[in-house]
């Protein structure tokens, strides 16, 4: 959340993409921390994985960059939570590791589903 949104500013200056989980909205934050605005630099660089009802990322501001929405119907706490949207995500998309790669390991207490 809070380290999403500070590394979404880092990329941005440094010009390397960042890729955050639930991280905060950064439209007006960027004009207020930087003389020169941030936004094109974030539209280049920012991907955010967004919950559809998470209560943190959605909120007050709007988001400058890449957003990926995914459904969440926990609540707008819980979705706000890493650990059900994580294993929602890996559930659909799978890891990205591929057939060959180390074996993706999430403790059973967080995605039960996935450990039967």
């Amino acid at each position: 959340s809070l380290g999403g949104g500070l590394a979404k500013l880092v990329g941005a200056k440094l010009d390397v993409s960042s890729v955050t989980w639930m991280a905060p909205v950064l439209f007006v934050t960027s004009h207020t921390l930087s003389a020169t605005s941030l936004q094109d630099k974030l539209m280049k660089t920012s991907i955010t994985l967004q919950p559809s009802d998470d209560i943190v990322s959605g909120s007050i501001d709007r988001h400058v960059g890449t957003v990926v929405p995914f459904p969440c119907h926990l609540g707008s706490l819980r979705c706000h939570l890493m650990e059900e949207p994580l294993c929602d995500v890996f559930a659909a998309c799978g890891s990205g590791r591929g057939p060959d790669g180390p074996a993706l390991k999430i403790p059973c207490s967080w995605c039960p589903k996935m450990c039967r």
